[in-house]
């Protein structure tokens, strides 16, 4: 079946993607100050203009709405199948399946 040295190198695995997306995360953080210092505005201030629509074409406005959708549904996807690898390690301990058993619902 599934060893415990699997779940730890899944865990290992999963910890380093979460470093690199932070690492990422940073970056993007640095980038939006960086525009707004350019821009000399706050962030509030940047949030009311996108929020208004006479700030924008139709077209614009409309693909605007759009990637906004699209966002929110890619990140109410990728929140949903999120997996937790150490509710999976916990499981199959809690099974107390030994390595020699097959183990069948």
């Amino acid at each position: 079946m599934f060893k415990t040295s699997d779940f730890d190198e899944n865990i290992n695995k999963t910890q380093k993607e979460i470093n690199e997306l932070e690492i990422r995360n940073g970056q993007i953080d640095r980038d939006y100050s960086d525009l707004l210092s350019k821009l000399q505005i706050t962030s509030e201030q940047l949030s009311r203009f996108i929020e208004k629509k006479e700030n924008f074409t139709e077209k614009n406005w409309e693909q605007l709405q759009e990637r906004k959708k699209e966002i929110e549904q890619k990140l109410a996807t990728d929140l949903t199948n999120i997996r937790d690898p150490l509710k999976s390690k916990k499981a199959l301990q809690d099974r107390n399946v030994g390595s020699h058993w097959l183990f069948i619902r």
